[in-house]
């Protein structure tokens, strides 16, 4: 709810990313984990806390939250999980991405549930109308046109973990 705060385990990527603004949207404040490039950028799309996940991130985030967060979004698992599980009020809750993370036994009363996009149609048309309308971002590293769709899908195999969206253009034929 509005007012709440949301600690976003990795949210240099482009889900992060767009729970970031989502949540902003709402009115919700946020607390960000991502790599040292993206801190940056997510202080500018508006978290009021961006610590990297490669630095003593959990000291961090007691001093930004020293109350605990009433939620936190895991699109991450593992260590970083656990490690985001200790900043989560008593009676919290997680909602994570990463298939059995869900299975995590959780400290406390938090519940931990498993989160998944359906990409109908719908989902994606909703997303895509919300991008044009200028409620969600999108970084766009390359376009191609359709007609190199082979080139597009070797660059998105190979890219270096820069930041952005490989697009796809046109139509064939």
């Amino acid at each position: 709810p509005a007012g709440s705060t949301l600690l976003i385990i990795g949210a240099g990527g482009a889900v992060g990313r767009a729970a970031v603004e989502m949540a902003l949207g709402r009115r919700v404040h946020v607390i960000a984990v991502a790599g040292g490039e993206e801190l940056e950028p997510l202080l500018e799309l508006g978290a009021e806390v961006a610590v990297d996940y490669r630095t003593e991130w959990k000291s961090r985030l007691e001093a930004a939250a020293p109350d605990g967060v009433e939620t936190a979004l895991d699109l991450v698992g593992g260590e970083s999980l656990a490690l985001g599980l200790d900043l989560v009020r008593d009676g919290g809750r997680v909602a994570t991405t990463i298939s059995g993370a869900d299975a995590t036994e959780a400290p406390r009363d938090i519940s931990i549930g498993l989160i998944a996009m359906r990409s109908t149609t719908s989902a994606l048309g909703a997303i895509a109308d919300r991008i044009d309308a200028g409620d969600l971002s999108t970084r766009v590293l390359r376009t191609y046109p359709f007609e190199e769709v082979a080139v597009a899908l070797d660059a998105l195999r190979t890219r270096d973990r820069a930041p952005g969206q490989i697009v796809l253009s046109g139509r064939n034929g």
